[in-house]
């Protein structure tokens, strides 16, 4: 389909002759844009056919050069400008927060590179192709069997938000889909997608002016864990915990904060930073994200050392344990929180090269090909995941709504489920998740001091609690030793969650259905009596598994709803036969409009005779959203 949005500067003709239309500017820096250090390049996640070999690799980095010199040069037409060290420069440019003078354009460069046009020679543009998960290239840990070696990220030079400024929000990553349709017609290439920022839902955990006259420790009173056996503490064990980092917080045993901070609960040797690939994870104090300081509360959850006995402390489920952080959430300085399923799955990948034995992934948001195969990777190789089932969405988030994951609900000191957690039958357990006590800081200026605060709500204290008790779980039982008598029958996840499940706090009129199997309980747990029996254990079969399609995510998101409707309604909509094509931005317009969801909802139940209407409402919902190749493949526009 003709994407007509952005005119290219180069145009190949039918019979193969390349010229140029005319001059373009670069346009502009936008007025009083400075860019802070977690501000984002454009970038896409391409997924190979075949074995992804490093010669595959260069075929496809020579088609993409052409691509982007040709059909997609109107949509990034800064990269005729750059100079060669334009990366370099930009990195200065973050750094320094001052815009460079005279960045883009080089008007000189114009005559010689559509020269070079003609003859077929392209510039080599300043983008870079490379593997999303580095070292799967050589099977690390059967990453092969999912894919991973396949997976390529190509980022590009140019802000986000400078691509936004020259749009308007709401059609950034519908023309961003526009590209990855022109990318993905390069032989060899099976998907591509924009790396995707969730910014619709509140996603994290939230704060409460409420005030908690609750006690410290009510958490392990409704976990049974105010008494633990002997030893038990969780030593041992290393939780990756991709966050927003870590701060220099007294209740997570850091010291020498003045200097050269340090915690015997956190290998700082291998703490790391997504977006600027530095070797620390640690959180500035001067944060405003609404979310500032996530990280260093639910990390509280895990390593928090106060006496789990004493109604004043603070104590974590297991203090004992080593946690790598990977800072994996940011802001930009309006304080909007960002977090990219890119930068989560590059996270989970990077814990898994870590070695760690357990991951606490207190973050959710839209479903994405790449993490799906990361997450099962890490199951497959007994590290035990929690992720967050999410609150204030409609349903389950991602990646707790994937069968891998262990999908974690939030409930309170009542025994009741959290009223603003998703209800989803994907959950496997709930634990504390309202009213927590948690460290945090007071950031009041000039007198910033480290504080326990009593406001904080969600499923990300409940994932944190849960991954925790994994922890004492795997000392109590020794890893080694599980995975030795299941002989791989079953990877050790599954065990921990069926006895989980089996030992689990069922309070009167819990639905079991749609919070978990009840309140994790971790005395009956530890208890070795409990155990289920390793010998006849048996899990799932990871012979053939294979990441699912987009028409079966829209099935996970929308589970009380019957599939052959839903197959229906996007036949109506002219969808069905294209949605491989074009799902997962289907889905994200599901996802990221306003009544998005809740319009596809209403259209794939209703009625025969009222269908039509509610299929055209939500098409009038999302079509402004849209890219112009699904406005196009679809019909949608006039």
């Amino acid at each position: 389909m003709p994407i007509t949005s952005f005119s290219p500067i180069v145009v190949v003709t039918p019979g193969g002759t390349i010229t140029t239309p005319g001059t373009t500017t670069a346009p502009a820096i936008p007025r009083n844009f400075t860019p802070s250090p977690e501000d984002r390049y454009v970038s896409f996640v391409i997924e190979l056919m075949n074995d992804a070999t490093d010669a595959d690799v260069t075929r496809a980095e020579n088609k993409i050069n052409q691509v982007l010199s040709t059909k997609l040069s109107g949509y990034f037409p800064e990269l005729f400008f750059f100079e060669s060290n334009i990366r370099t420069k930009h990195l200065e440019w973050i750094k320094s927060k001052k815009i460079p003078k005279n960045i883009y354009i080089k008007k000189e460069l114009y005559k010689d590179i559509f020269s070079k046009f003609k003859t077929k020679k392209f510039p080599r543009l300043q983008f870079t192709l490379t593997r999303l998960f580095p070292g799967s290239e050589t099977d690390f840990k059967s990453s092969k069997k999912f894919g991973l070696h396949k997976f390529l990220l190509l980022t590009i030079p140019i802000f986000e938000r400078q691509f936004e400024a020259r749009t308007t929000a709401n059609k950034l990553y519908a023309k961003l889909f526009d590209a990855s349709y022109e990318l993905k017609k390069i032989a060899n290439i099976q998907s591509v997608n924009p790396s995707t920022q969730f910014k619709r839902y509140d996603l994290l955990s939230t704060s409460s002016d409420d005030v908690n006259t609750l006690p410290k420790n009510w958490m392990h009173t409704s976990m049974n864990s105010v008494t633990l056996p002997a030893g038990i503490n969780g030593n041992g064990v290393v939780v990756g915990h991709p966050d927003s980092g870590w701060t220099p917080h007294p209740n997570l045993n850091f010291t020498n904060v003045s200097s050269n901070p340090s915690s015997i609960n956190y290998d700082l040797t291998k703490d790391w930073n997504v977006f600027n690939d530095a070797n620390t994870a640690e959180e500035s104090l001067d944060s405003i994200a609404i979310t500032h300081f996530h990280g260093t509360s639910t990390g509280s959850m895990i390593v928090g050392n106060g006496r789990r006995n004493n109604v004043n402390e603070l104590a974590g489920i297991a203090p004992g344990a080593k946690i790598i952080s990977v800072r994996t959430i940011a802001e930009l300085d309006t304080g909007v929180v960002l977090i990219g399923d890119t930068d989560v799955a590059r996270a989970v990948w990077y814990e898994i090269q870590q070695n760690v034995d357990v991951i606490s992934l207190s973050v959710g948001g839209y479903p994405a090909p790449a993490l799906e195969c990361v997450i099962a990777h890490a199951v497959y190789n007994n590290i035990i995941v929690c992720a967050a089932a999410g609150q204030f969405w409609p349903f389950i988030v991602f990646p707790a709504a994937y069968p891998e994951c262990i999908a974690v609900g939030a409930s309170n000191n009542a025994s009741t489920p959290w009223s603003s957690c998703v209800k989803d039958s994907k959950i496997a357990i709930s634990a504390p998740g309202e009213k927590i006590w948690s460290a945090y800081w007071d950031d009041a200026s000039p007198n910033r001091h480290s504080i326990i605060e009593g406001k904080g709500n969600g499923c990300s204290f409940a994932t944190a609690l849960v991954a925790g008790t994994a922890a004492l779980w795997l000392q109590r039982y020794g890893k080694q030793t599980l995975m030795n008598e299941l002989q791989g029958r079953a990877t050790l996840q599954e065990l921990y969650i069926k006895h989980v499940q089996n030992t689990a706090t069922v309070p009167t009129g819990w639905n079991t259905s749609e919070s978990g199997a009840g309140i994790i309980n971790v005395a009956r747990l530890l208890d070795t009596t409990t155990l289920p029996n390793r010998n006849t254990f048996v899990g799932q079969s990871w012979n053939n598994w294979r990441r699912r399609t987009a028409e079966e995510i829209l099935y996970i998101i929308y589970e009380n709803t019957d599939p052959v409707v839903i197959r229906e309604r996007l036949q109506n909509m002219n969808a069905r036969n294209n949605f491989e094509q074009i799902g997962q931005e289907f889905i994200n317009l599901i996802l990221g409009i306003e009544q998005g969801f809740e319009d596809f909802k209403v259209a794939a139940e209703s009625a025969v005779n009222d269908a039509e209407d509610a299929v055209k409402e939500f098409i009038d919902d999302v079509e402004d959203a849209a890219s112009d190749v699904v406005n196009t493949i679809l019909g949608w526009l006039p």
